[in-house]
């Protein structure tokens, strides 16, 4: 069946494509992530049509993070569908870390080169645990924040780095509750094998009225073996096994963990500024 349907697969990214042409909704970049349950790991299958699904969210430059490694795709392997007609990917059985995590890039901020395609691994601070993380979203204050947590940025400096190289600095997700923009985030940490962590923000928007407003899309697929996350919806109704399984929405303003069979809310981000 999952062969059939990355037969199919490029069909419906291209309907998607036109959907998103006439609609008036945003598009950014394209996350795609799995956090395994115990003992399992990810049909790279399901990732790659989810990844295929995602394009059409960003072919700026693609990434993957799999077996502890990043694989970066610019140039000619910008978009994630020719990424995939030349390299394969596939587990490591000498690697116990089976999490997943890939990016489909719209740049915003910062050149379409190797080194701003995420995902990205900090380790700014070396005495806190190294991060690898992608993101969806523009953040507009970051030189206000640079100069509050002592962390670089200069014009034209990918602000999505940034972000990430602040929670890995500080060890901590405060810095979420203080950027102006919008974000959605999947991320990992180097002492935290198979396991994912995921948000999404909602701020005050405001057309003739204050509304809370989700700032980018991200959603979850519980399968047998783990947590598939993307950006859309379309790809997990695609790859789910159980046609009566439910796509669920991640909890705006709330840090998901994703581990060892669990699914819980690690911390609440108020976001009311």
């Amino acid at each position: 069946m999952i062969e059939l349907k990355i037969l199919l697969t490029l069909l419906v990214a291209n309907a998607i494509i036109s959907l998103f042409n006439t609609s008036k909704g945003i598009l950014g970049c394209g996350l795609v992530g799995f956090a395994p349950f115990e003992g399992k790991k990810a049909n790279l299958e399901k990732i790659k049509i989810l990844s295929i699904i995602n394009s059409v969210r960003g072919t700026d430059s693609c990434g993957i993070f799999i077996n502890n490694n990043l694989q970066k795709g610019v140039g000619k392997l910008s978009d994630i569908k020719d990424y995939f007609k030349e390299h394969q990917i596939s587990y490591n059985a000498a690697c116990k870390n089976k999490s997943i995590i890939v990016h489909m890039r719209k740049s915003t901020r910062g050149a379409s080169i190797e080194a701003n395609a995420h995902p990205f691994y900090i380790k700014e601070n070396p005495n806190n645990p190294g991060i690898v993380g992608a993101h969806n979203g523009t953040i507009y204050n970051c030189s206000t924040l640079s100069k509050k947590y002592e962390v670089p940025y200069e014009t034209g400096d990918v602000d999505s780095k940034f972000l990430l190289t602040v929670i890995q600095k500080t060890k901590s997700f405060d810095v979420l509750a203080e950027y102006d923009g919008a974000a959605a985030l999947l991320m990992a940490f180097e002492d935290e094998p198979n396991t994912i962590y995921a948000f999404k923000g909602a701020s005050i928007e405001t057309w003739g009225g204050s509304i809370v407003a989700e700032e980018r899309p991200l959603y979850i697929l519980i399968e047998n073996e783990g947590v598939y996350f993307s950006s859309m919806r379309e790809g997990l109704e695609i790859i789910k096994k159980d046609k009566k399984t439910d796509v669920l929405t991640i909890t705006s303003n709330t840090i998901v963990r994703v581990t060892n069979n669990q699914i819980y809310k690690k911390q609440i981000v108020d976001r009311s500024h």
